[in-house]
């Protein structure tokens, strides 16, 4: 028996096959039979359409699966599997550290973000602590002025910090000498920061 799950593979008339099929390209191709739920083999059979035998994939880098091969009176899947190659390894290693250092700029712009605000906040912050300090240096600054310039310097270790952990984590980075210690290093995980 046969169901919707059931992988098929179809036979034409010049020998050329239809992979991968279905039942549902099967009624397609034949309009004028009768839905059967679960049609049998040998039914199929009669119109080149037979059912493929699965077969697990086998372990390696790069599985592709391939066109059934047919053995005997069995249609069975195929599989190709092969490791990377060193050129593919050194490539896939190198693209994914390039990711993760953009990944990880990305990452600390949007923590200073989250401190100062967007680049024109940036702008009238540094704007606003050069006045105070303007202010400060001739003596006229007041309470709040000096709170503000705390609060001005506070924002600016926290941004340092930032930077010194993306620092931390670059490192990492470029220290890792396999995919696997990349693997280690999620430069989103908030225990990092």
């Amino acid at each position: 028996m046969t169901d919707h799950d059931t992988p098929l593979i179809r036979v034409l008339g010049d020998g050329s096959t239809a992979w991968p099929y279905s039942l549902g390209m099967f009624y397609r191709d034949f309009p004028h039979v009768s839905k059967v739920p679960n049609p049998p083999a040998e039914w199929l059979a009669g119109f080149g359409v037979y059912p493929v035998q699965q077969v697990a994939a086998p372990a390696g880098d790069i599985v592709a699966e391939l066109e059934p091969v047919q053995v005997g009176d069995v249609w069975v899947q195929q599989w190709q599997a092969r490791d990377y190659t060193p050129a593919e390894i050194a490539a896939t290693f190198a693209d994914r550290k390039a990711q993760m250092l953009a990944d990880l700029a990305n990452e600390r712009r949007r923590r200073v973000d989250e401190l100062t605000g967007p680049q024109d906040e940036k702008n009238h912050l540094l704007l606003q602590g050069a006045l105070l300090l303007n202010k400060r240096g001739k003596g006229q600054a007041t309470q709040q002025d000096e709170d503000l310039l705390d609060t001005l310097e506070s924002l600016g270790i926290m941004a340092v910090y930032v930077r010194t952990k993306q620092a931390e984590i670059e490192a990492a980075i470029y220290a890792a000498s396999s995919l696997s210690d990349l693997e280690l290093i999620d430069v989103k995980d908030p225990a990092r920061w």
